[in-house]
């Protein structure tokens, strides 16, 4: 009797089920109407915002926050190329730091990139540039340096080598820091195309036409033609740059871990004369005293490696009693615990 209870019991639990699935399946069957117009609606969406020219892209925005450098950035190239790159593609696939970072190995100038999506069909790139801050001359090359001390173009002479391709002229090889890097070599191939020399002015020299024109461009030419004159030549022409020449044969290299060795120091130099009103022409590193050349003919003799910060010290005192005490002075020497002034 019990059995036949609980028989009867097992089935009517298994009709309870049998009849839940049938109502679960009648609920989706009629549900599936829903579904597969949300469906539908989600795969039409896609295709029109990922295939519909509506959302291609009509407008690469470009703005440049700093000073390019007209002697190593062809903006007009990298404009056309950025527009090239990006025009057409679709809105909703652009992905900003692809972009970012792209646009960044344009030009070892270009330091960051900020990408702004605008609906439906354009993208702004707003482009911040580094600083060119100081030129270091040192033996047969020539370093264009950034405010954060990062080495943006590197320019060097060819030397000659031996017969085993051993470089026998002396020259350090901290001159090539900046192109083992991986630093500059998007402007060092612009410099190159822009700086071969015309066959006829090279064979020809002494025209006087063509003196000009020959020097500056073997300054300008590098590994391409193995012969540079003079790898500083294009540096020169850029304003808005501290001059430094490092002279002093004993000193071999001036970079550690590609950082020139003597920024700091420069660093605070430029703002405590400017805070006094004085505009640094020129920079002459050497051992134990380098001097800054100062706008009206007055210079300042100071040790970068010794006891720097006392010195800096000095100097602060000393110029804020100068146009007072020795309005007339040409040199301040604060290397000494008593700075010598000479008129």
């Amino acid at each position: 009797m019990k059995n036949i209870e609980r028989q009867k019991q097992i089935e009517n639990v298994n009709d309870y089920r049998n009849e839940s699935r049938k109502r679960m399946l009648r609920r989706l069957i009629q549900q599936l109407p829903k579904y597969l117009g949300s469906l539908m609606i989600i795969i039409a969406l896609y295709l029109v915002s990922t295939r519909s020219s509506i959302f291609q892209l009509k407008e690469v925005r470009i703005e440049y926050v700093g000073d390019p450098v007209s002697q190593y950035m062809d903006i007009e190239t990298i404009d056309r190329d950025l527009e090239q790159r990006y025009m057409s593609q679709n809105y909703f696939l652009i992905d900003p730091v692809t972009i970012r970072d792209q646009a960044t190995m344009v030009s070892t100038f270009i330091d960051q990139v900020i990408v702004t999506k605008i609906f439906p069909d354009a993208i702004e790139l707003r482009i911040l540039l580094r600083e060119h801050y100081l030129r270091v001359e040192h033996q047969e090359s020539c370093y264009l340096i950034d405010s954060n001390n990062e080495v943006l173009i590197a320019e060097r002479s060819v030397v000659p080598t031996d017969s085993d391709g051993e470089n026998n002229s002396g020259v350090a090889d901290n001159a090539s820091i900046a192109n083992n890097s991986g630093i500059g070599n998007n402007a060092e191939s612009t410099n190159n195309q822009q700086s071969v020399v015309d066959s006829d002015n090279a064979e020809n020299p002494e025209n006087p036409e063509n003196e000009d024109l020959t020097k500056e461009s073997l300054g300008k030419v590098n590994a391409l033609t193995g012969v540079v004159d003079d790898p500083c030549v294009i540096m020169r022409t850029l304003t808005g740059v501290i001059p430094v020449s490092v002279t002093d044969p004993s000193i071999q290299n001036i970079f550690n871990s590609n950082k020139f060795i003597y920024f700091d120091q420069i660093y605070v130099l430029y703002g405590i004369l400017d805070d006094q009103g004085y505009e640094i022409n020129s920079i002459n590193v050497m051992g134990d005293g380098s001097i800054i050349q100062l706008t009206g003919g007055v210079s300042v003799v100071v040790d970068l490696d010794d006891d720097f910060d006392i010195q800096a010290k000095r100097l602060v005192l000393v110029l804020a009693q100068m146009d007072i005490d020795r309005p007339d002075f040409k040199q301040v020497d604060v290397r000494y615990k008593r700075p010598v002034l000479h008129k």
